[in-house]
């Protein structure tokens, strides 16, 4: 399976993924968002199997400098014709979902864990112009995915915590990230959708 939407055996996968989503019970699969390449952030040389945060060295994002020059997303770049196509792979009667991250986890992708730390203390100013730009661009690309008649909720993901406490204090959350997950749930329900929090 190559989910990668250049890969020849794309829309193979997807047939055999969203068949097997059905013969498992599953009353929906989740298809990707075409053509949206999400927020890159530097390599940080860990194998893909290990779930960590970026260090504060590999940031992408350390100052206001990086995040002028830092190449931002847009949800312009969706290709809706490529994920209609997807979607009309789903057996009969089963639902199709789709997806993007939550502000938290991309902003420690982009700031480093460590970088964010910090700067919620040194350079707060930065931190919420990082987290109103992600927010602003996701809070678009939801509002558009939610709009087409195929899909019929939004996944948004993004850890912002472990068993034992939260990655940053519950005030932090609540001031910088909440608003945002708001935002997205009023975007998605304004199109009579669902949306789901995996975190």
């Amino acid at each position: 399976l190559d989910f990668n939407p250049s890969s020849q055996h794309f829309e193979a996968s997807f047939a055999y993924y969203l068949n097997a989503c059905a013969r498992m019970g599953f009353d929906h699969g989740t298809i990707n968002i075409c053509g949206f390449g999400g927020f890159p952030a530097k390599s940080h040389g860990v194998p893909g199997t290990v779930r960590n945060f970026v260090t504060c060295e590999d940031a992408s994002i350390r100052d206001e400098a990086d995040f002028d020059s830092y190449p931002w997303p847009s949800a312009n770049t969706i290709n809706t014709d490529a994920m209609e196509r997807t979607a009309r792979l789903a057996p009969e009667g089963m639902g199709v979902l789709t997806g993007g991250p939550a502000v938290f986890q991309t902003a420690c992708a982009l700031l480093g864990y460590n970088g964010i730390a910090m700067m919620l203390y040194e350079n707060p100013e930065l931190v919420r112009r990082v987290v109103d730009r992600i927010g602003e661009t996701m809070a678009e690309v939801f509002d558009l995915v939610a709009s087409m008649p195929f899909i019929q909720g939004v996944l948004i993901t993004g850890d912002m915590g472990f068993k034992t406490g939260t990655f940053i204090s519950p005030e932090d959350l609540r001031r910088l990230f909440f608003p945002w997950h708001r935002k997205f749930n009023e975007a998605v329900h304004r199109h009579g959708k669902c949306t789901i929090l995996h975190s």
